[in-house]
């Protein structure tokens, strides 16, 4: 959580695990073992002007541009990892219990995190990337191939930063499962990684290693990559959405078909000015402060009252009861949603983590309920 002053929080869920800080992913320093729905404050840090999460990793960008990154690194997706530092087994520097620096200095503007891959968008407006690099997520082409020992080695993952070729005048970035997104200057966007759904829109289901152009969008101003799908905001306020169709994320009518690899509008969804995804779910906060969702619905992440049954609710719908809502937030693999007021109150609905309910409550609540966590203001 990032706080009005530039500190930075984070709590933690043990959901069964005996030390939800043995990845040292809340930064505070150790692996020891931290109590449940509290609060810890960063030690530190006092300039952030951005941050990200993904899988027990997290990022951090300061206001000079540097970033730092603490927690898992088995996949390299901290980017701490100096290329000079990689022996024969090709394993990168071992978990971070601190905020660290990257391997490579970049002077970056925001960050965007997937489960094990990072994006960095510099303030030049040129991006690098990190981290997992299977199905070509992380948009550098062929991964590098390394001689070492007399042997040469291609990386798997990539363990420090190196740029995205070829792009430049971007102002957003986003990172989903398994593939990218980047939103450029002009209100056109780049997609690269997985194509198993025609997540990348560029109307076929073909993998990219490099950036290839978002068919049909223009004038776009924010962009979501989320589990199977993704979803662009325009100028006028409507949405376009493309991928997976399974789950109804897409909030428009594809006939029979599982996946739509070509953006077409969300229907009936106007008068936007933000979107979030999850795994299956979309979210639109609206001028008026109200949210519309579509999408998976087995758990409740649409926030509308329901789960179970038919796990889809592709139809586009506002989420009963919300309003005065002034940011929202999902994740590519969560099935879950947060909302936060403009008292400074949080609502979550969906999968509720265990540090989001109150004792004895069910762990799934299909409409929002306020997020408990000891030190958060939530009233």
């Amino acid at each position: 959580m990032l706080e009005p002053d530039g500190t930075l929080a984070a709590w933690a869920s043990a959901q069964g695990a005996p030390n939800p800080n043995q990845r040292g992913q809340l930064g505070l320093g150790h692996a020891d073992v931290v109590a449940n729905n509290r609060l810890y404050r960063l030690p530190g840090l006092t300039t952030v002007a951005s941050a990200a999460a993904g899988s027990e990793f997290s990022l951090a960008v300061l206001d000079n541009g540097q970033v730092l990154a603490w927690g898992r690194n088995e996949t390299g997706a901290l980017g701490i990892t100096r290329r000079e530092e990689l022996g024969p087994g090709l394993a990168p520097r071992g978990d971070a219990l601190a905020p660290t620096p990257l391997a490579v200095r970049i002077s970056a503007s925001s960050i965007a995190a997937g489960p094990d891959h990072v994006l960095a968008l510099t303030r030049e407006g040129t991006v690098y990337a990190w981290g997992e690099g299977a199905q070509g997520r992380l948009g550098i082409g062929e991964l590098p191939t390394l001689r070492i020992a007399g042997s040469d080695r291609t990386l798997e993952n990539l363990p420090y930063p190196m740029q995205v070729p070829g792009l430049t005048d971007v102002v957003a970035v986003a990172a989903g499962f398994q593939h990218s997104l980047a939103l450029m200057q002009d209100g056109t966007l780049r997609a690269w990684g997985l194509n198993s759904n025609g997540q990348l829109g560029d109307g076929t289901r073909t993998d990219r290693a490099t950036p290839v152009r978002v068919a049909g969008i223009e004038a776009a101003t924010a962009i979501v990559a989320g589990s199977r799908h993704s979803a662009a905001l325009l100028a006028d306020g409507t949405v376009m959405t493309w991928g997976s169709i399974m789950t109804g994320s897409l909030g428009r009518n594809v006939g029979s078909a599982e996946y739509d690899a070509m953006p077409g509008r969300a229907e009936r969804v106007t008068g936007i000015r933000s979107i979030a995804g999850g795994r299956g779910h979309m979210l639109a906060l609206t001028e008026a402060g109200t949210v519309m969702s579509w999408g998976d619905d087995a758990v409740g992440a649409t926030g509308r009252g329901v789960f179970g049954g038919d796990r889809t609710s592709g139809t586009p719908k506002t989420i009963p009861r919300l309003s005065n809502v002034v940011s929202i937030a999902a994740g590519p693999t969560a099935r879950r949603s947060f909302a936060l007021l403009a008292d400074g109150n949080i609502l979550t609905w969906g999968i509720v983590p265990i540090y989001a309910r109150p004792q004895g409550d069910p762990t799934v609540s299909p409409s929002p309920i306020p997020l408990v966590v000891e030190g958060l203001s939530n009233r």
